[in-house]
């Protein structure tokens, strides 16, 4: 219904006269149990099954439906998990569910009704199981699980201790390498975004190219977060690492923001920087899979495009903008304020840094360990290049 007011009031904006383009309307009521009726276009009700007011509407009552299934006999307990200490100390309950909820089923085949019964034989017999029938992220995140059951018995769920021991049955995950765009797929990406993009796309892939924002990022910026004087944007809470940041760019962001400027709807009714095709605030899931419709060739198992990228990722913009900013002989702490990560690790997760680079870098240190040798003690900060050179990749 909020899509239909926008609808109809871009039409009134327009000079249309929205009284010849009604569209036969219904009265519908919310599947999710909270009883509000809603009007929504007759093409749009669906007949044979659910029908909600909003996507929050919907996530709740799936998000239920998901619990009841799961759960069973345990439903209040992990109810009174989530809606109580992962409503106050986590962002995404859904990384928690999907940790908790999986081993509670297993609990519940394995005809285990009580915590008191869980032992660590049962954490290992778990993670063979969830392993087995494609739970894969839940003994992922067994640090998790670890920390359920130190509050089950902080609250009376249990007497004994957590189960879970960490340095048996955790796992350790595998290292990926940074995944930047290369200058010849960033020269696609850009021809892309020219022929079949708009102006509120090039300038988010700008932002990502020079400012490494993550896409929710780009999607919560607000007009007066956007500094063209200073050339940067500011980052503000709720983010990943939960500090406020400065991101900096360049001239090449600022000619696209201001692009997107000029035809951004003023009469929106919001201050966020974006909006979608009818005004509303723009949403990171909806934003993802317009990128993917503009670059890739096949989406959703469909083909969209005669030609375009294998797979789209916003984050890799990010890899990019801290790789470029490596090979332009940027130091740690700059890269770590323009990306906003809070350690050097956490950083060069991001940061590739090629071989001719790494040669020069190593030059570099060999040749100051050389003159320090003769000269006495000299403090000098390594960009990443010579960090690596100097003393590996695994340092």
């Amino acid at each position: 219904m909020k899509g239909l007011v926008k609808a109809n009031a871009h039409l009134a904006r327009s000079g249309t006269d929205y009284q010849t383009k009604r569209i036969a309307e219904v009265t519908v009521q919310c599947s999710c149990g909270c009883g509000q009726d809603f009007q929504r276009p007759s093409g749009a009700v669906n007949a044979h099954g659910p029908n909600y007011i909003s996507l929050e509407h919907m996530g709740r009552h799936r998000t239920q439906i998901y619990l009841e299934d799961m759960c069973g006999s345990f439903l209040s307990v992990i109810k009174e998990y989530l809606d109580g200490f992962c409503r106050q100390h986590y962002k995404n309950q859904g990384t928690i569910r999907a940790a908790v909820c999986p081993f509670i089923l297993f609990l519940n085949e394995r005809g285990i009704t009580d915590l008191e019964n869980v032992t660590p034989k049962t954490v290992t017999e778990f993670i063979s199981w969830a392993t087995e029938v494609d739970y894969k992220s839940s003994p992922q995140h067994i640090s998790v699980l670890n920390g359920f059951f130190k509050w089950a018995l902080r609250h009376g769920h249990r007497k004994s201790g957590s189960p879970v021991i960490a340095k048996f049955h955790g796992k350790k995950r595998a290292q990926h390498l940074p995944r930047p765009y290369t200058a010849e797929e960033m020269t696609i990406i850009w021809a892309l975004a020219e022929e079949r993009g708009n102006s509120r796309l090039r300038a988010i892939i700008a932002i990502g190219e020079e400012s490494g924002l993550r896409l929710g990022e780009i999607c919560r910026l607000r007009e007066e977060d956007v500094d063209l004087v200073g050339h940067r944007l500011f980052v503000r809470l709720p983010n990943k690492t939960d500090c406020e940041r400065w991101a900096p760019f360049s001239d090449k962001t600022a000619r696209y923001i201001l692009e997107w400027r000029s035809e951004r709807d003023d009469k929106c009714g919001h201050d966020f920087l974006f909006h979608n095709s009818l005004g509303d605030p723009p949403r990171a899931d909806t934003m993802h899979r317009e990128l993917c419709r503009t670059f890739c060739k096949i989406h959703g198992g469909t083909q969209v495009n005669p030609s375009g990228l294998d797979e789209w990722s916003t984050h890799r913009l990010r890899h990019t903008m801290a790789s470029r900013l490596a090979s332009g002989g940027a130091s740690f702490p700059t890269i770590m304020a323009a990306g906003g990560w809070k350690s050097p690790s956490s950083m060069m997760h991001y940061t590739k840094v090629d071989a001719d680079q790494a040669r020069h870098g190593y030059d570099q240190a060999m040749r100051r360990a050389e003159e320090k040798s003769k000269t006495g003690r000299s403090k000098h900060i390594l960009s990443p290049g010579d960090f690596l050179a100097a003393y590996g990749e695994n340092a």
